[in-house]
């Protein structure tokens, strides 16, 4: 299982982090996290760079 604080850290790192347009569009602040990226659906990145992106924050 993945930690809130693992997603945090992945999701600022990602250059393919993109901001939830609905939640942009409301005008409220969240922070950036897997969770909070539009390229994120449940639990899975839909483009599938999650991996990759936590492999390159390994090194």
């Amino acid at each position: 299982m993945t930690s809130h604080r693992e997603l945090k850290v992945i999701g600022e790192n990602c250059t393919y982090y993109s901001s939830n347009s609905l939640i942009s569009a409301l005008g409220v602040s969240t922070p950036t996290s897997c969770t909070t990226c539009s390229n994120w659906s449940g639990a899975k990145c839909l483009i599938g760079v999650y991996d990759s992106v936590k492999n390159l924050i390994k090194e």
